[in-house]
């Protein structure tokens, strides 16, 4: 029986393919899986499409306000309700607005970081008090956020996005992140290196570690999680979010609606109730 061979053409094809394929075998870098978790959540275009975001009706805790009346004593959380963040990308303005409850003391707060003439103002509008009208350093949040600048650049778009021009092209190792584990990767994000976890079953972004600048202890290490993602215009978007330092956790908040792209009402960014 005479031994059968494939043609040449065939041969060399072949072998291309085998190459293709140990190519595609190659193990995900960082950057891999930032585009892979921006094609989860809707793809880049749809991304870069997103104007405005509001987030309602939001309910949570929050700790690390500073209340106790001796250094020493257990921090007790403070409830958080009616919580509205909207976050105007287009225009580089955030606005926080919640109550907040702690023990028999409740406040209805709003925080807005906006603009007027070109540059950056703080507004802090709080029941039974006058808008004050304050240089954006000089405004801070009990809300979900120490400032709602937060708002801005640590959102899960903003973070994905910006996190790509500076992603490790190294492959990432692998890290428990809430009880599972994930792909941890780092990228260049801004003036600091910033942590990446990687779902590995979604996709999606599942959280981040930074640093930001607590209000009481300056400059802190703080870890992002996002969760509950669901579909909203088009896109999935995590509904519940928590920071932590270590293991204490400053807030977590989950919100009831989500809308991107809306009209926002001018009075948003006014501090009027």
């Amino acid at each position: 029986m005479r031994e059968r061979r494939l043609p040449v053409r065939a041969g060399f094809a072949a072998l291309i393919g085998a190459l293709w394929c140990t190519a595609c075998a190659s193990p995900p870098t960082t950057k891999s899986r930032i585009e892979d978790a921006v094609m989860a959540m809707g793809g880049r275009e749809k991304l870069r499409g997103v104007q405005t975001v509001v987030m309602r009706d939001g309910t949570g805790t929050r700790l690390r306000i500073g209340q106790m009346a001796h250094a020493t004593d257990p921090e007790e959380p403070a409830a958080l309700s009616k919580v509205t963040e909207t976050l105007d990308l287009a225009g580089n303005r955030a606005a926080l607005d919640y109550e907040i409850k702690l023990g028999g003391f409740g406040q209805h707060r709003q925080e807005i970081l906006t603009t007027k003439d070109g540059k950056y103002v703080g507004l802090e509008n709080v029941a039974g008090r006058p808008l004050a009208v304050m240089s954006p350093s000089g405004l801070f949040s009990w809300g979900t956020q120490n400032h709602p600048g937060f708002l801005m650049v640590r959102n899960v778009i903003t973070v994905l996005l910006v996190a790509a021009e500076g992603a490790s092209s190294q492959a990432p190792e692998t890290r428990d992140f809430a009880g599972a584990p994930h792909a941890f990767g780092t990228a260049k994000f801004s003036d600091e290196t910033i942590g990446l976890y990687f779902n590995t079953q979604t996709k999606l972004l599942d959280g981040f570690e930074a640093h930001d600048i607590d209000t009481m202890l300056g400059d802190q290490p703080v870890l992002y999680t996002f969760a509950d993602y669901r579909d909203v215009d088009g896109l999935k978007w995590p509904f519940r979010l928590r920071r932590a330092t270590g293991a204490d956790t400053i807030e977590e908040t989950t919100f009831d609606r989500f809308r991107t792209n809306t009209k926002i009402d001018p009075k948003r960014f006014e501090g009027s109730k």
